[in-house]
């Protein structure tokens, strides 16, 4: 070995023990944070919009305020989701609450929440990303380390629900500090080995924890499997680290959602409608999709990135060929929870965030083995997890950012209330095509009101609505443009998945009515209206990633149309629309 070759491997040693120092640690903790900060102020409540523009998060504020530890009250009566994730909330809120003192205005207050609750998701999403470079570096090089967390802080899918009041983040992290836990147990090059007792009893309570925020998160205690197969311990103390393991599960479950205690007809009430939820499907939002199986790809594909989806899954691959016990138990927790969701109804992109920290683990295990065999091969192969990383094809840095610059602009919906305001004059009016929700531009500040705020108070704002609004019977009734509003508008929540529908003529006589109810008035709007707006264009259109970016549609009634002769706001039944399922 020549003398520069040697300082240069001196000089590589000395970075690769520089990337396992806490300071490269802490510097990856930080920029996952902020950025997944910037960008969390999108959708918050205003003094134009009350409750902001996601649909989940004043549902969690709702029963985040049914807990108050002060007075030793830990049960919300809502158990859609376990509490873990809303006990976290309701002390950030207090916490929130203490520092910035008492507001004035009651969607103040309501915006003061949301952002304690997102603070917790940030807090965990950078978490996330440590914990991932934490296990990688145990038994990889540094270099396939700095790759799979790198995955992590670009994912799109984990990047944007990372800035949300709502518990899939959170549950995902603690479902993977789970997986790390008991991967602790193994021999490593590098890193310290747990007794196999503590590190299956910290796994169990970790994965307590991650079902205590989203009942699926019990499946992260399957990781302690094939760390029990390998041990050299005893048969003995394997069978002694499993049952004290699945002890510190229940236990963790039963403090972190106590409501299976004190009021078991209320959990099991919601734990059944949750099942039920998934079971069935939501609404028309997956009608007529491929079969979860499939559809999960195409969530992996926006959520995480093609390219970096092929090479993680390569990835898995060379370690199962390779036998690697390194990455079974995430593995086996990775197949195990695609299985659940891919059976589901139910395919929200969220579903899938907990399977991304294992794809990037995967996807760094890759970049190593090519790294430490140093072939022409495996620098091609690094290469293109350069550009896997940078968003060639869809997901990566470059989708996130685009994700972030939507979410740091002014939202579509609020573009459109603008645009309405300043053209109808006069007493011109707007026509919404159902009753408005989080999809609709805020006109009056309870426009994106959850349901459980009441029809008769939603009326009383809608009322007041400046330029006055007309909302159709039922959606897209014939009745509305009966009213002749100057202005109809629509977004892409209320038109997508009609659109697709129609298109599959099995699925139009099981909808027959509503369809054509939809086809007649589409058909006649463009009679009778010309389109003068479109926002959000080049918007996702996957349901839980369009929230930040929509598109709407305003179409006005042409000039040959006669003007309409009724200016008054009429209001159909406000409560018909179901209230959010998270």
């Amino acid at each position: 070995m020549s003398e520069q070759e040697e300082i240069d491997n001196r000089r590589a040693g000395k970075f690769s023990r520089w990337l396992r120092s806490p300071v490269a640690i802490s510097l990856l903790l930080l920029l996952t944070f902020f950025s997944r900060f910037v960008g969390s102020g999108w959708g918050m409540p205003s003094s134009e919009n009350y409750f902001g523009f996601h649909p989940d998060e004043p549902i969690i504020n709702l029963y985040v305020g049914q807990i108050d530890i002060s007075k030793g009250d830990f049960a919300p009566s809502f158990y859609n989701y376990p509490t873990f994730y809303l006990t976290l909330c309701s002390v950030a809120h207090r916490v929130a609450e203490a520092y910035m003192g008492n507001v004035t205005e009651p969607w103040q207050a309501i915006g003061r929440d949301y952002f304690a609750g997102r603070f917790i998701t940030l807090i965990s999403g950078a978490a996330l990303a440590a914990l991932v470079y934490l296990y990688a570096l145990r038994f990889m090089r540094a270099t396939g380390a700095v790759f799979a967390a790198v995955a992590v802080v670009v994912a799109p899918g984990l990047v944007v629900h990372g800035r949300f009041q709502t518990v899939d983040v959170t549950a995902a992290t603690l479902a993977f500090a789970s997986l790390l836990c008991a991967h602790m147990a193994l021999p490593c090059e590098r890193g310290k080995q747990w007794n196999l007792v503590k590190a299956v009893v910290l796994a169990g309570a970790l994965a307590g924890l991650s079902a205590g925020t989203k009942y699926t998160g019990v499946l992260a205690f399957v990781g302690i499997a094939p760390v029990l197969w390998v041990a050299t311990e005893e048969k003995s103390t394997k069978i002694k680290a499993g049952i004290f393991g699945l002890l510190a599960l229940l236990i963790t479950f039963l403090v972190s959602t106590p409501g299976i205690i004190v009021e078991p007809e209320v959990f099991r009430a919601g734990l059944e409608y949750e099942m039920n939820h998934t079971a069935t499907g939501h609404g028309l939002v997956f009608v007529g999709t491929p079969g979860g199986f499939v559809y999960h790809l195409i969530n992996l594909t926006e959520g995480y990135g093609l390219l970096l989806l092929g090479l993680s899954v390569a990835g898995m691959v060379t370690a199962i060929r390779n036998k690697s016990p390194h990455l079974a138990g995430p593995v086996l927790f990775f197949v195990l929870t695609y299985l659940v969701i891919g059976r589901a109804e139910v395919k929200f992109l969220r579903y899938t965030l907990p399977l991304i920290p294992v794809l990037a683990l995967c996807f760094g295990y890759l970049v190593s083995e090519w790294h430490r065999k140093g072939s022409l091969n495996g620098k091609i192969g690094i290469a293109c997890a350069f550009l896997a990383l940078g968003g060639i094809g869809p997901g990566g840095a470059r989708t996130s950012a685009n994700y972030t610059a939507w979410m740091m602009a002014d939202d579509p919906r609020t573009v459109a209330a603008e645009f309405l305001a300043s053209k109808a004059t006069g007493g011109e009016n707007v026509g919404f095509v159902s009753a408005p929700w989080y999809y609709s531009p805020p006109l009056f500040p309870l426009a994106t009101a959850p349901r459980y705020v009441a029809p008769e108070t939603r009326g009383e704002s809608m009322a007041a609505s400046d330029p006055p609004l007309i909302l159709a019977e039922s959606d897209w009734n014939l009745s509305l443009l009966d009213e002749r509003p100057t202005f109809v508008c629509f977004s892409s929540f209320e038109v997508d998945d009609l659109e697709r529908i129609r298109q599959i003529p099995s699925l139009v006589a099981a909808n027959k009515d509503l369809i054509d109810n939809f086809v007649a008035f589409q058909n006649r709007m463009s009679q009778e209206y010309e389109i003068v707006n479109f926002l959000g264009s080049g918007g996702p259109t996957i349901h839980d990633m369009m929230y930040v970016q929509p598109r709407i549609w305003i179409y006005r009634r042409k000039a040959s149309s006669k003007v309409s002769e009724m200016n008054t706001s009429t209001i159909s039944d406000l409560s018909e629309v179901p209230a959010s399922t998270p």
